[in-house]
């Protein structure tokens, strides 16, 4: 039967549970805890876990003040599961994973003490730190804490085949799933194809995306949809912006520049006003002989499919978005 995991909450218990003299059979992840002496220690909370996994992680402790995380991972004789060591303790490089991209530590440390091999890593507290990664030439290994801990084992050395060995803790029974692996060959034949993907779309296979006003057509041309870019904080670096472009072509000459935009979605049979609060125009002259204009807006969304409604000025124009399939080669 696989050994349980379990937390030690305040670390002044472990500590004096050392001081007292600990009780014999003490399990590796208690050992490889009291037996950590790092400058956060006292103020660490660990988690423990068995050490039969792929990497022989055993404990985990984190703290953290408002402006640096720490993280401590314990390994008790790495490789138990059939990985070399060498690959975490004598790693090449070490980086982490967040939900905006990959970053540094600001801070990485490698001991050894006692047959555990402790890494301590730092980092911006601003940072969500989902997976650590270590590198070593054509190999890595990643513990994730999304979900997990989940560990990974990845193989690149043969060119010809790459490898994937993969071990999950269940928290239900406190205890590490059985390991799994994969291969994939990568000698495999490419089909050399078109790039197909869709987007959202024009659709004029019912109704034409433009009206006639006098000597004045509108015509609707293209919807653009663009999401927020975030910094590893999490921080917006740049904004979302829908971009919704459009035409006037007047008979007797270029059409004006028009103040006024309005943007309706039919629902229900009716048309409901959409129109954002932030939007912007920008009008340019093609060739001196139409006006190409674009509304742009932070706040408007990404749009669904439907039926809509446009104003500008005193010209309008109906049109419908619909997810359309392209071809790129």
């Amino acid at each position: 039967m696989k050994s349980a995991a379990k937390k030690i909450f305040p670390i002044v218990l472990a500590l004096s549970l050392t001081a007292c003299g600990l009780p014999s059979g003490k399990t590796a992840a208690e050992k490889a805890v009291s037996e950590y002496s790092g400058i956060e220690a006292e103020n660490m909370f660990w988690e423990e876990y068995p050490t039969d996994n792929l990497f022989g992680l055993t404990a985990v402790g984190t703290c953290s003040d408002q402006k640096i995380s720490t993280i401590v991972l314990a390994f008790d004789n790495p490789g138990k599961g059939g990985v070399d060591s060498g690959l975490i303790s004598e790693c090449t490089r070490v980086s982490g994973v967040c939900p905006y991209g990959y970053f540094e530590f600001d801070e990485s440390e490698f001991t050894e003490k006692n047959g555990f091999c402790y890494v301590r890593l730092s980092f911006d507290s601003r940072i969500t730190l989902n997976t650590v990664m270590f590198d070593s030439g054509d190999e890595r290994c990643n513990i994730d804490f999304k979900n997990g801990p989940e560990l990974t084992y990845c193989d690149f050395r043969d060119r010809n085949e790459s490898k994937w060995m993969y071990q999950s803790y269940d928290t239900s029974v406190q205890a590490w799933g059985d390991i799994t692996d994969r291969k994939e060959s990568n000698n495999a034949c490419v089909d050399i194809g078109p790039n197909v993907y869709t987007k959202l779309g024009v659709d004029e296979s019912e109704y034409s995306a433009s009206k006639t006003v006098g000597s004045v057509t509108m015509i609707f041309c293209e919807y653009d949809h663009e999401n927020a870019a975030y910094n590893i904080y999490g921080e917006v670096d740049k904004e979302e912006q829908t971009t919704l472009s459009f035409y006037l072509i007047d008979d007797n000459g270029l059409a004006k520049e028009q103040d006024v935009f309005k943007l309706y979605i039919s629902d229900g049979g009716s048309f409901v006003d959409i129109t954002p609060s932030d939007y912007m125009l920008t009008a340019e002259a093609v060739d001196n002989s139409y006006l190409s204009v674009k509304m742009q807006s932070s706040l408007l969304g990404e749009l669904s499919e439907g039926d809509y409604h446009m104003e500008y000025g005193p010209y309008s124009v109906d049109f419908r978005l619909s997810e359309q399939t392209y071809e790129v080669w």
